[in-house]
């Protein structure tokens, strides 16, 4: 029985140290304070047993619930690194505001879980819980800070459009239940193989409607509406966890439903996906022209980068597989470097958010102005920095499946959106700053930016490693 249950550990123990966190919230003193250390701590043992009960090939468990693959174990061991980096960076962005509670701390956790969850998905009933685990999470951790102006609206607005989502993921994937007989992904791929008529308008119908969820969670045209509003409206610390780890989960969405369950369909879906994203690309990189807030800009940055991403789903080769979870790691490392600037510039209690806030950063803080550097160009896709790599790899696979029109255009609003990324380094580097104070280089922030940072620079120059990783997963 043990045996059994090995593959599930990692999330057994996740699951125990949620409650053990919650409970050690409830505590008379210090109860922040042990909430995190515990929170922490549980992190650090989830990452060693995740590595511990890596599979090196696919296999099934929990009554075919469970799939325990490389591609679970990555994406599981990718979102529990960059759990550490965000609630390190939570306690001092709440601690300083007043609004520490031990209760984020198990609400990230049961996140991560449903990370966790939704990876390892083999059938449709895991995968609408994984999901669910992690979007009821987010909903939470964006309205806990209630005295803000500004989170509850987008709370309020992230619920009624997740729950929409939510609602048209689990039509189309009844109507998919309904068609084959099955819960199972594996045999439901077999049935739509040896179905009269695969291609048939009840199956296209059913197809649609888990694309459409797909996109939302992933937050790509037409279905971003949330995005730039709860990016706006949530503690920076929130807004810094939804912009990185879920990415992982939107992918795990996207490659267990379409990937393992219907890949039989693949011209179908991929072919909205390419249509979904190309417009998500041209969309995000244009309205970010605008803006200036730079937490909405990043939001529609984020727009534009998940709508590569779904143009590496789009490809539905192995391959192109890798390259859309590559891109999803590699953003996922920027975004927390981008958000963590942010928390950084901040340190004084209040949230920086307007454009002019970087003007002359660079003169009061060289490190912030040497991160910058490596995150935008980062974020805009400059060679040798990682996002070049993770753009090319998608390309790459993109044009090898026949999209050459999508890629062009992927490529021609990528130089858009080179304008509004090097307008960052302009105001951080070629203008006067507003204020002559200069911003603390030395404690736990900078610390854990100036590591974040070093990661990027690591991962631009031995970019072989984690794509080799993600195709190793995917081909296992």
């Amino acid at each position: 029985m043990l045996h059994a249950l090995a593959p599930l550990l990692p999330e057994i123990w996740l699951l125990t140290a949620a409650c053990v966190v919650l409970l050690a919230a409830t505590a008379k003193r210090d109860a922040a304070s042990l909430a995190y250390h515990l929170a922490i701590g549980a992190l650090a043992v989830n990452a060693l047993l995740v590595v511990a009960v890596r599979p090196t090939a696919s296999s099934t468990h929990f009554f075919g619930q469970f799939q325990a693959d490389p591609v679970a174990a990555l994406i599981k061991l990718a979102a529990t690194l960059m759990f550490l980096l965000l609630l390190s960076h939570a306690r001092d962005y709440l601690r300083v505001r007043r609004a520490l509670t031990g209760e984020y701390f198990a609400i990230a956790l049961m996140a991560l879980l449903g990370i966790m969850v939704l990876a390892s998905a083999a059938s449709l009933l895991t995968v609408y819980l994984g999901l669910e685990l992690l979007s009821l999470s987010l909903y939470s951790l964006v309205a806990m800070h209630r005295d803000s102006p500004t989170a509850p609206e987008a709370a309020i607005k992230y619920f009624i459009l997740g729950a929409l989502a939510s609602g048209m993921l689990l039509y189309g994937m009844s109507i998919i239940y309904g068609l084959t007989g099955t819960l199972d992904l594996a045999r439901m791929a077999e049935v739509v193989t040896v179905a009269e008529g695969p291609s048939t308008p009840l199956f296209v119908f059913g197809v649609v409607f888990i694309v459409v969820g797909i996109a939302f969670k992933l937050g790509i045209v037409p279905f971003h509406m949330w995005i730039p509003d709860v990016y706006h409206g949530a503690p920076t610390c929130v807004t810094m966890l939804i912009g990185s780890a879920p990415k992982l989960a939107g992918f795990a969405l996207g490659y267990r439903l379409l990937a393992d369950g219907l890949p039989e369909l693949a011209p179908h879906w991929a072919g909205m996906l390419v249509l979904l994203g190309t417009a998500s690309v041209v969309f995000g990189n244009t309205v970010a022209l605008a803006q200036t807030s730079l937490k909405r800009l990043l939001g529609y940055s984020t727009i534009a980068h998940m709508g590569f991403l779904a143009l590496g789903l789009a490809s539905a080769t192995q391959p192109g597989f890798a390259a859309a979870l590559h891109y999803a790691v590699v953003y996922g490392v920027v975004s927390l470097a981008a958000f963590g600037v942010l928390i950084w510039m901040g340190s004084d209690g209040r949230d920086a958010d307007d454009l002019t806030e970087l003007r002359g950063i660079a003169t009061r803080s060289p490190l912030i102005g040497a991160l910058l550097v490596v995150i935008v160009f980062s974020l805009a896709g400059v060679p040798p920095f990682v996002g070049f790599w993770a753009k090319w790899f998608v390309l790459k696979e993109l044009v090898a499946a026949g999209h050459v029109t999508a890629a062009v255009v992927a490529v021609i609003f990528s130089v858009v959106a080179a304008y509004y990324y090097l307008r960052l380094l302009k105001l951080a580097f070629f203008e006067a700053p507003d204020s002559r104070t200069p911003v603390p280089e030395t404690g736990r922030v900078p610390a854990l930016v100036s590591l974040n940072g070093l990661l990027l620079v690591l991962m631009g120059l031995f970019p072989s490693a984690l794509l080799t990783a993600c195709l190793t997963a995917v081909r296992a």
